[in-house]
């Protein structure tokens, strides 16, 4: 019998009541070789759409290489004019504080074996926006309770599917303490030990 366990998340993932601001995170590898993968064209555009509909929302695209992504050819002009950070990679204690303090975590890439950092963010109370393809099956996993799938790998599908998770969050349709509950019970290295030991029968 084979029994499927994903990733453990550290424990220091969680939200802690701390207040949500209407911001997206965006967390992964920005190195030029994980582009085909990790789409940043795409990111880029979605964003720069989705800013300028959604004025009073800001955006931090975090990781290494993500300060690089600014001196790309396809950077869009129009977001040197909107609320966006680059943050290259940091320590754990202030990506934590990070996703404690956004609302989305968007990923846009067009495959994934799991995205860490999506299951990190939605420990710290934030939902996902991601592509529904079985190219990026955790993700749908997440996102039956807790985000929005953009039905094709497309700027414009990206930026509808952002759309509407703000609007969730704005219509207070999102509580981020019962999303960061049902992943740290499901992901924390504590409760992903104990199914280890579960199915020992120790």
């Amino acid at each position: 019998r084979m029994v499927l366990s994903p990733p453990p998340i550290p424990v220091h993932f969680r939200y802690d009541g701390e207040q949500k601001k209407k911001r997206v995170i965006c967390v992964a590898r920005w190195l030029k070789p994980d582009w085909a993968q990790k789409t940043p064209t795409m990111l880029l555009a979605s964003l720069a759409a989705f800013l300028k509909l959604k004025p009073d929302y800001e955006a931090v695209v975090v990781g290494r290489g993500a300060n690089d992504l600014r001196q790309a050819k396809f950077y869009p002009a129009a977001l040197n004019d909107l609320p966006i950070r680059f943050v290259n990679a940091i320590p754990n204690a202030e990506l934590t504080t990070l996703y404690k303090e956004s609302r989305i975590s968007f990923c846009p890439s067009y495959r994934e074996s799991f995205h860490l950092a999506s299951f990190e963010a939605a420990s710290c109370g934030c939902s996902i926006v991601a592509l529904d393809s079985p190219d990026v099956p955790a993700l749908q996993w997440l996102a039956e309770s807790d985000g929005t799938l953009a039905d094709c790998g497309s700027a414009q599908a990206f930026t509808e599917a952002l759309c509407s998770e703000a609007q969730l969050w704005d219509q207070d349709k999102r509580a981020p303490h019962e999303i960061s509950n049902r992943w740290t019970n499901e992901l924390w290295s504590t409760q992903a030990a104990q199914r280890i030991v579960n199915q020992l029968h120790l």
